[in-house]
């Protein structure tokens, strides 16, 4: 039988509380798995976290939420944004050139590579491209609603039993 569990946090969009939420979560995955996969989602939910707080909506607040949803961890980020804010459209932009790939670890590299020649475009957008690479997650994100983004982090290692496989 798999384990079930969620967490659910409404956090004040500043840079303070990124770190003190990332060793939560490390420490509530670490119930269900080993030490490579609580550095891997910790560091997931602080690159959402820092995102939310760099593009989103100033004083409002972010939501985190880690849960297992069909034997697999679950990561996702809520964050007010200005309507019609150009950072919507390049998160979209990213995750597509992510999915371009077909192993993460190429668009790391291909990531790399723009940073190291300076290719002129603005924002590494390295911390979507960490999240499918050193997280080993799969990356989502949602713009249904005009002034919500949520992006969604699903580990590609499930939990059976409580143990990651």
């Amino acid at each position: 039988m798999t384990e079930q569990f969620e967490l659910r946090l409404a956090i004040p969009s500043v840079w303070e509380r990124i770190d003190p939420v990332r060793e939560a979560v490390r420490k509530l995955v670490g119930v269900f798995a080993d030490e490579e996969l609580q550095d891997a989602l910790s560091m997931v939910s602080a690159e959402l976290l820092e995102n939310a707080v760099k593009y989103g909506k100033p004083s409002s607040d972010l939501r985190l939420s880690v849960g297992v949803s069909s034997g697999s961890i679950v990561i996702e980020a809520t964050n007010e944004v200005e309507p019609g804010s150009a950072h919507v459209h390049s998160l979209e932009e990213r995750i597509r050139w992510l999915q371009a790939f077909g192993d993460p670890l190429e668009a790391y590299t291909a990531a790399l590579e723009r940073i190291y020649t300076g290719d002129g475009t603005t924002g590494s957008g390295l911390g979507i491209v960490r999240i499918a690479y050193e997280g080993g997650c799969e990356v989502r994100c949602d713009t249904s609603e005009p002034s919500r983004v949520t992006v969604t982090a699903r580990s590609r290692r499930t939990l059976t039993g409580g143990t990651p496989t």
